[in-house]
């Protein structure tokens, strides 16, 4: 009786660690709308959390980690406009998102 309570102990256990780090990993491609070329150094932050990556030189990124749920992934980068879309994150799965497309700012020197 001692062995089988201990077991169903240690299985409880185990189990509820697992569930507690349930995670899964974003994903996505950052290009100039206008230009189509990839755009490297773009910042990419997951909000309300201190998650978040940068941009290679293909303008790929990837978020590992992230607590599965519901977020807004928040996407900057210097001279263009923010861009900002929700993502659902899975337990153990990628979720991409694919062409986050910026538009450049028109800046107008005041004179």
């Amino acid at each position: 009786m001692n062995k089988k309570l201990l077991f169903i102990t240690i299985l409880l256990c185990i189990f509820s660690f697992t569930n507690l780090n349930s995670c899964g990993t974003i994903r996505g491609k950052i290009t100039d709308k206008i230009q189509g070329l990839s755009l490297a150094g773009a910042n990419v932050s997951v909000s309300e959390s201190r998650l978040g990556s940068i941009s290679n030189k293909n303008g790929e990124f990837t978020i590992l980690n992230v607590p599965v749920g519901s977020y807004e992934l928040n996407v900057k980068y210097l001279g263009f406009q923010s861009v900002t879309t929700k993502v659902e994150v899975e337990d153990n799965k990628t979720s991409f998102y694919q062409d986050f497309d910026f538009c450049q700012y028109i800046l107008q020197k005041n004179q």
